[in-house]
């Protein structure tokens, strides 16, 4: 069996998706509710894959994904074969999207779109960053995606690591 690197997705594919899933949701991009329920579900692996650890334990019924989230806590995400998002994932489940931001939010507003007859979540990190979803926990979902992957970039760029050991010369 392979592991769980093989399944991560790119940060610059995971930034295109956010985008996409953010401007359906403001209403400026049309997508089938097949499409958003899959991007959807890749944004919620996604989550898992990129932010916090990963491990697989071997239960009565085959190996368990265990996720452990920034409060440190392990969640177990059910058995790899069967592996239901929509119910176990960050985005879906209440105490697995908490756990995804820790004390990084700064905020949250409800804000009206006018054109299309619903409200979307802006939920905002204290790093300047901001998330948008049709609810508070895929909002928080989409925040803390875009900051830890603003995080990632930043620390693989070769002029911040240069600046981190040699400064401004």
């Amino acid at each position: 069996m392979f592991g769980s690197q093989y399944l991560q997705i790119k940060p610059e594919k995971v930034l295109q998706r956010l985008k996409d899933f953010e401007l359906f949701c403001l209403g400026e991009k049309n997508l089938s509710p097949e499409m958003f329920k899959g991007l959807n579900e890749d944004l919620s692996l996604s989550a898992i894959l990129h932010i916090g650890k990963r491990h697989f334990r071997r239960d009565i019924d085959g190996n368990h994904l265990i996720w452990q989230g920034l409060d440190k806590r392990e969640h177990d995400l059910g058995p790899i074969d069967d592996l239901k998002i929509t119910q176990a994932c960050p985005g879906y489940h209440k105490a697995r999207t908490l756990a995804l931001a820790g004390d990084d939010v700064l905020g949250s507003d409800i804000v009206n779109i006018p054109t299309h007859k619903r409200q979307v979540v802006i939920v905002k990190m204290k790093d300047g960053t901001s998330g948008v979803g049709p609810n508070y926990k895929m909002a928080l979902r989409n925040a803390a995606l875009k900051m830890h992957l603003k995080y990632a970039f930043e620390r693989t760029n070769r002029s911040d690591i240069w600046k981190q050991y040699y400064g401004n010369c």
